[in-house]
């Protein structure tokens, strides 16, 4: 279903890479200690994409906390 719906955006080979590596992502963030890593920087990766949209639209950004809980 995904799937279809992003052929309709995107090559479909592509929408399979996406799908793929999301897939990849999830399982990855599972290892037990390796996961823990890989989630801080995907939340920090995640909350600089905040930052970066709240400077394209005249914002400031103060702070990234980011907690280990």
């Amino acid at each position: 279903m995904v799937a279809s719906y992003l052929s309709k955006l995107i090559d479909p080979m592509h929408a399979y890479g996406i799908i793929l590596l999301s897939m990849a992502g999830f399982f990855i963030c599972r290892l037990p200690f390796a996961g823990k890593w890989f989630r801080g920087f995907g939340t920090l990766f995640h909350e600089t994409g905040h930052a970066l949209v709240a400077l394209l639209v005249g914002g400031d950004t103060h702070a990234i906390d980011l907690y280990a809980d």
